[in-house]
């Protein structure tokens, strides 16, 4: 019978027109029933399809996928598949492919993750960080592509995968062009996608990553029970932390983001991991649940030594995290700028169940605009917090063109030039701090246009504060202790 079959599968590929566009995974010998294991069909219509840049249609079926494939092509165009995976984690889908010319586009993934699938999660040690152990999921990346070449072009949209304990859904590391178009995640364990535009940590790095209309939900929440280090371990008493439940992340090379929306988030919602350039348009994140945490130290958005970033049109909204996340310095929005320029433009940010509303962390000489930003929330230690990394004095400065507060205190430490157009104190119990903790000899400029906060309080060295006169409020200056 199997012999009749293989007879059979070869008289379809003889038929098969080599010029036609398209070809379908039933020619191949898929069932598409999402029962029947499909996997080497699809392999086989992948290894065809690449001689003449022919594309395979799925034609909106079920596939039943598993095991590991791991293939190096000329050509990869897949469509129009829905794809189911094993009961089992270990022997769950993933798909390696080595190729400057991909192509995913109405591709659904189902990874079984509290539906189908009944196992316990597996979970490994992945790193330290702030002296907690961090973990990871042990199967691996759903997609991984490699793309090395400058020409690459990685071209991925209408996707939508659900239930997903794995690496990644998608990791990409190309030296080329990537574009990501509408796609939705939920209930994904660790990360949604992660590009990468570097093969030796940005010592060379190369590439564009186009996003928009992004959507994810319910990203990085860790079960009730896990199984790690060979035992089952209950959530409340996991005294390890997820590190990079992260989405929407891409690593150097250049990023554009538009219209990105995220609910519910582990480590980050939006990471410009030190891009070249960074610019987005439109971002919503919120966080409502109680099971979110990481040591890593977790951020609704997050820019790691970006050079350039144009950011605009954000709306954070944090209601409820996991308590264990106040551990460590978590923030609604964090900004560590290392020789950095970046414009942000209308931030707004509601937040509770975290330590900073806003946190900038800066190294070398950084320009950062601010052009209007809204922090409203209660905070463990600030509203907002800008401040040179220890040992660091070279100059940065940070312009505020209209800053709105509701309760809280904003502080800016070790900065050198601070200017503030306008800053309005909803509540009248709003404070801002200039801190110095060491004296420039009056070269520190800080300066703020209007206000209405009844104390600002300064460094007994800062010499250099301008204020206006302001017959209603009567701003009074006061020294920190």
């Amino acid at each position: 019978m199997k012999l009749i079959n293989f007879f059979s599968i070869i008289l379809l590929l003889v038929s098969i027109d080599l010029y036609c566009s398209n070809i379908i995974l039933r020619q191949f010998g898929a069932k598409a029933d999402g029962k029947a294991d499909d996997t080497w069909a699809l392999k086989r219509a992948m290894i065809f399809a690449q001689t003449n840049h022919i594309d395979i249609d799925g034609e909106g079926l079920k596939y039943y996928v598993s095991g590991n494939l791991d293939l190096k092509l000329s050509y990869f165009s897949l469509k129009n598949c829905n794809f189911v995976t094993s009961n089992d984690y270990k022997n769950q889908f993933t798909l390696k492919v080595d190729c400057n010319q991909i192509s995913m586009s109405h591709i659904t993934f189902d990874g079984g993750r509290n539906t189908y699938k009944d196992q316990i999660e597996e979970w490994e040690d992945f790193s330290t960080e702030n002296n907690i152990k961090s973990i990871y999921p042990t199967p691996g990346d759903v997609f991984y592509f490699v793309a090395l070449d400058e020409n690459a072009n990685i071209d991925v949209n209408n996707v939508s995968m659900r239930n997903v304990h794995a690496s990644s859904c998608i990791t990409v590391i190309t030296y080329g062009r990537v574009n990501f178009e509408t796609m939705y995640f939920e209930n994904i364990s660790n990360k949604t996608f992660h590009v990468y535009h570097s093969i030796n940590e940005g010592k060379y790095q190369n590439g564009k990553t186009y996003m928009s209309n992004i959507k994810s939900k319910d990203v990085g929440i860790i079960p009730d029970r896990i199984l790690y280090k060979n035992q089952i371990v209950q959530n409340q008493n996991l005294n390890a932390m997820p590190q990079a439940s992260f989405n929407f992340i891409v690593s150097f090379g250049e990023y554009y983001l538009k219209n990105a929306e995220v609910i519910n988030y582990g480590s980050t919602g939006v990471t410009s991991d030190r891009n070249k350039f960074f610019q987005a348009d439109y971002i919503k994140i919120s966080n409502f649940s109680n099971r979110t945490f990481s040591n890593n130290p977790s951020g609704a958005i997050w820019l790691e030594a970006t050079k350039k970033a144009t950011i605009k049109r954000v709306d954070i909204n944090i209601q409820n995290r996991d308590l264990r996340d106040l551990q460590f310095d978590s923030s609604a929005f964090a900004l560590y700028g290392v020789d950095s320029e970046v414009i942000i433009d209308s931030l707004a940010i509601k937040g509770k169940y975290i330590n900073k509303g806003f946190r900038g962390s800066f190294e070398g000489i950084n320009k950062i605009h601010i052009k209007k930003i809204m922090i409203d929330g209660e905070y463990k230690q600030a509203s907002a917090l800008l401040a040179m990394m220890p040992n660091t004095r070279i100059q940065s400065q940070i312009i505020i063109d209209e800053m709105v507060l509701n309760s809280g205190v904003t502080e800016f430490y070790g900065i050198e030039k601070v200017e503030i157009n306008s800053i309005l104190g909803v509540t009248g119990k709003e404070t801002i701090n200039f801190k110095l903790p060491y004296t420039l000899n009056g070269r520190e400029d800080y300066s703020i246009k209007a206000n209405n906060l009844p104390n600002i309080y300064k460094s007994q060295v800062i010499k250099n504060l301008k204020l206006p006169f302001n017959s209603k409020t009567k701003n009074k200056i006061k020294i920190l202790n």
